[in-house]
């Protein structure tokens, strides 16, 4: 799953405008639910919260992408080198 630096930048841009989206309805969520009391049968809010739900989902993938790729990053840099026979003998001669 490698990326372009292109890529990363527009889902950079991608996640800022959804996080935005997402506060913007956040607040529309409170306005619906103090003018009604009963927001079972709010068709409003019901819908509201449905696009919550879906820009949560879209985030949750563009940071999967991301932990995704800093696990290849800790991966790549932290794969184990096999010891030099001569310091493997000198560990085990030490004990």
């Amino acid at each position: 799953m490698k990326q372009s630096v292109v890529d990363l930048e527009k889902l950079r841009c991608e996640l800022v405008d959804l996080r935005a989206q997402r506060e913007e309805l956040i607040l529309e969520l409170g306005q619906i639910a103090q003018e009604n009391n009963d927001l079972r049968e709010n068709s409003a809010y019901l819908h509201t919260e449905q696009k919550v739900h879906y820009l949560d989902a879209r985030i949750k993938r563009i940071l999967d992408v991301f932990n995704a790729m800093e696990l290849e990053k800790i991966k790549q840099n932290t794969r184990l080198k096999p010891l030099a026979k001569e310091k493997r003998v000198d560990l085990i001669t030490k004990i």
